[in-house]
């Protein structure tokens, strides 16, 4: 793959995932999972994923809070390393938002892309998971 600038252009990550921050996230994850057809993969307290589909790309619904636009939509692009993609990412013309942690082991980055548009680095799925 060749980049419009110059050079060669070397992938940053790959879409894993797509993420709605909701009013009622039960409520959109079963909308999801009936019009796909797909089962409910993981379902916690605050979360609810989507098996992957046909795609392979998986979705999840998350409570809105009140830092996040209601009904917002954002990408989850899986990188190797954090540090990395946020420098790459950055390298491209993105900026970082907000480092979100959801437990001592998962650190997520929103960053965002030049015109605004918020999407998360996230690193690998745990094998266990």
């Amino acid at each position: 793959m060749t980049s419009t600038n110059s050079g060669e252009s070397k992938r940053v990550g790959w879409l894993r995932g797509v993420v709605f921050d909701c009013v009622d996230y039960k409520a959109q994850a079963t909308f999801w999972s009936q019009v796909l057809d797909v089962g409910i993969y993981k379902d916690m307290p605050d979360w609810r994923e989507l098996a992957a589909g046909q795609g392979g790309v998986v979705m999840g619904f998350q409570p809105a809070d009140n830092a996040r636009v209601q009904g917002g939509l954002r990408l989850d692009i899986e990188v190797e390393d954090l540090d990395d993609g946020q420098a790459a990412m950055e390298a491209h013309g993105a900026s970082l938002v907000q480092v979100v942690r959801y437990s001592e082991d998962e650190e997520h980055r929103i960053m965002a892309d030049p015109e605004g548009n918020e999407f998360t680095l996230v690193l690998p799925f745990p094998e266990d998971w």
